[in-house]
């Protein structure tokens, strides 16, 4: 449905809008905590894009993984496949290389 509505203008540039949004608060929160020393981060709005993209990745990945069953151990697979990326995003913000 994501691919088929990006071949909408209208609602790709729904999508963009809201994409947008969520990128800028999304930076602006890792703003917030590298300036109170929280993170270490010399790129936020990098960052930001960075992790969009691993969270949009990894919920993609998710509903074409074959090995995923929505019906059984939903919960834990959604748990350790969010503790990976939470692992990937604690890197990114801790390391001070972004």
């Amino acid at each position: 449905a994501f691919t088929l509505g990006l071949r909408n203008v209208e609602i790709k540039e729904k999508f963009v809008e809201l994409y947008k949004g969520v990128e800028k608060q999304l930076e602006e929160e890792i703003t917030i905590a590298t300036k109170a020393s929280i993170i270490k981060v010399n790129d936020p709005s990098k960052v930001a894009k960075l992790i969009l993209s691993l969270v949009e990745g990894s919920n993609f990945y998710q509903n074409v993984d074959p090995s995923f069953d929505v019906l059984k151990d939903q919960e834990d697979e959604l748990n350790y496949r969010a503790s990976l990326v939470k692992s990937a995003i604690e890197q990114i913000c801790l390391s001070g290389n972004f």
